[in-house]
């Protein structure tokens, strides 16, 4: 299996020249959750030549990778789409970190709500058991890098880690390969065990 994972967009500082950009330590979190996986980053495209990309590399999974906004910039915005609805037509298995889990519940209809306390904060988060993931885990500290949250879930959309507040902060989706989380699994904290898992079990197990 090759994972395409998606980019964030930054901006030089001697100029206006925007960048599609990766954070090293997915680097790192590749290699101890899925080692014999491999991975290209996604460049942000726009959505013909996205999903060319999703063909020519014959990806066969998504991460869709944290940092900014939706709405923030809107090539971002289009060819994330356009991968999702291409991972929803072909069942490929994806999984949304941060923004991403925000881009599936929006896809789904579902609202998101404005959240304090939850930016450069750690926070426990209660865990259930997911289909296809059979985890020990009742609870792991995670951290939390986002200022927008969910409270009601998107039709489809399931809870398996919820915040002490209510909010949620893991879910899949009950018909498609789709998951994801509002914390980053790529940073280190006392959730790596869990996270690794997580994804790993979520790529190579069976539909």
């Amino acid at each position: 299996m090759k994972i395409g994972l998606t980019m964030q967009v930054t901006w030089a500082m001697e100029g206006d020249e925007p960048r599609d950009t990766l954070s090293r330590s997915w680097s790192v979190f590749m290699r101890r959750a899925l080692p014999s996986v491999s991975w290209v980053p996604i460049p942000n495209l726009g959505v013909v030549e996205a999903l060319g990309f999703l063909e020519t590399y014959e990806l066969g999974g998504i991460i869709f990778t944290g940092g900014g906004h939706l709405g923030q910039d809107s090539l971002r915005d289009e060819t994330e789409l356009a991968l999702l609805d291409a991972a929803i037509k072909l069942e490929l298995p994806a999984f949304g970190v941060n923004r991403g889990l925000l881009l599936m519940q929006t896809r789904f209809k579902g609202g998101i709500v404005p959240l304090s306390g939850h930016m450069k904060e750690e926070h426990s988060v209660h865990l259930s058991k997911l289909p296809f993931y059979k985890h020990a885990f009742r609870q792991v500290t995670v951290n939390s890098y986002h200022t927008a949250g969910i409270e009601r879930l998107a039709p489809g959309l399931l809870p398996f880690a919820v915040d002490p507040k209510g909010h949620v902060e893991g879910a899949y989706h009950d018909k498609h390969r789709l998951a994801g989380v509002l914390w980053s699994p790529e940073t280190t904290g006392g959730h790596e065990e869990f996270d690794a898992g997580l994804l790993s079990t979520f790529f190579q197990s069976e539909k």
